[in-house]
């Protein structure tokens, strides 16, 4: 089966670098990440069964299941990034504790979108394990394209959103493929929500509402992960 876990780490990445211009263009640089610091994905899976979230859907626990199989998202839900306070830090404390960095990982920051996303009064008591779901998984591309510039070497990084849907899809598309054998609607709704092509049974305006829940919780994460600057 020809899975992205399948493939070169790196090549999904590689292929997607804008260098059109001067201010997009990957500059090599030293990794800032010492690669013999990074544990063995199957360490680092059974950290992440741990801290996850587990659902009492069994669709939608066999998705996240299937979904973090694969070695290259756990090692990218897994990846540091030096960021300043944390986005979910207290208001609170003095001006030294709030200037303080620190180190963050992605499953840091979509554990608590996904909380965040749940509590939203958009989305109705039936859909919160879904919406969960969805925002734990909307950013592996994103993820996956920062551990692949900094491992490369490269500073700056200019990957377009119809990449990343893109190569989303792909990390995605088994997890999707037996959830739709399970339950159509429901992997087609959160094809929709993800932002993926597709064509299925969806409500319209369901799927406006958990695609905003979904952004509104990752306004957070795109600031610290989106950015061109490594």
């Amino acid at each position: 089966m020809n899975t992205p876990s399948s493939r070169r780490p790196y090549d999904q990445f590689q292929s997607g670098v804008t260098s059109a211009s001067p201010k997009g263009r990957a500059v090599p640089v030293s990794s800032p990440y010492d690669p013999q610091l990074l544990q063995s994905a199957e360490v680092l899976r059974s950290t992440l069964i741990r801290r996850r979230r587990h659902y009492n859907d069994p669709r939608l626990e066999r998705f996240a299941r299937e979904f973090f199989a694969d070695d290259n998202m756990v090692w990218a839900y897994f990846f540091p990034r030096e960021v300043g306070p944390s986005p979910h830090q207290q208001s609170f404390g003095s001006v030294a504790q709030l200037n303080m960095k620190a180190v963050w990982t992605p499953l840091h920051m979509v554990n608590a979108a996904a909380n965040q996303a749940m509590s939203m009064v958009i989305v109705l008591p039936h859909e919160r394990e879904f919406i969960h779901l969805a925002t734990m998984v909307y950013p592996c591309a994103l993820f996956h394209s920062v551990r692949a510039a900094v491992m490369g070497g490269y500073q700056r990084i200019a990957v377009s959103p119809d990449w990343l849907t893109h190569l989303r899809g792909l990390f995605l598309t088994d997890a999707l493929r037996s959830l739709r054998r399970e339950d159509a609607a429901m992997s087609d709704t959160l094809r929709a929500v993800l932002g993926l092509p597709g064509e299925g049974h969806i409500h319209p305006q369901q799927v406006s509402r958990l695609m905003s829940a979904v952004h509104l919780a990752h306004l957070q994460t795109r600031a610290v992960w989106a950015t061109s600057g490594l």
